[in-house]
């Protein structure tokens, strides 16, 4: 973790240099919500004489939009000069439980692909209903850090979907 501003205080009082990272063992969990506009080609193909059931593919690029993005924190630890947790700072065990608003780090947008498969079930004989349910992901091609110094890191997501679709109109 970057140096807080309280125990850098801490090492100038001592005449210690100031370290650039501390080291603690605690739970950092980021929570990133990104609206996401994919632009996809689908196909499908009938699997049986009645045209009832249909599998489908589609994939395609998208740009997303970061709309808000938290750094979640949890639990205790002792504070540490070194990666190893061998020289304790005697500080004694302290709380890491904090939510932080870490958006101004992080690009606003990003551009990937995204792909599925499903399979579709259609409702009467008119086809205008159907229940389908698709499974898929998508990847995201730039860093979403401004910079690299917290490292360097991709979006991802694996997906679900279950749902109910009909057809206005004839």
């Amino acid at each position: 973790m970057p140096m807080p501003t309280e125990l850098a205080q801490y090492f100038e009082q001592q005449g210690m240099p100031v370290p650039t990272y501390l080291y603690a063992n605690f739970n950092s969990e980021a929570k990133l919500d990104y609206l996401l506009i994919p632009i996809l080609a689908k196909f499908g193909w009938n699997l049986d004489a009645q045209k009832k059931f249909r599998i489908t593919v589609a994939a395609g690029p998208y740009i997303g939009f970061l709309l808000s993005a938290k750094q979640v924190t949890s639990g205790n630890s002792n504070i540490y000069l070194d990666p190893a947790g061998k020289d304790t700072l005697p500080v004694g065990s302290q709380p890491f439980n904090q939510t932080t608003d870490i958006k101004d780090q992080l690009n606003t947008t990003n551009f990937g692909v995204e792909g599925s498969v499903g399979i579709e079930y259609f409702l009467g004989a008119m086809h205008h209903d159907k229940i389908f349910f698709e499974a898929g992901g998508n990847y995201g091609f730039l860093n979403i850090q401004k910079g690299s110094a917290n490292g360097k890191n991709n979006t991802g997501a694996a997906t679900l979907m279950l749902g109910y679709a009909y057809k206005l109109g004839k």
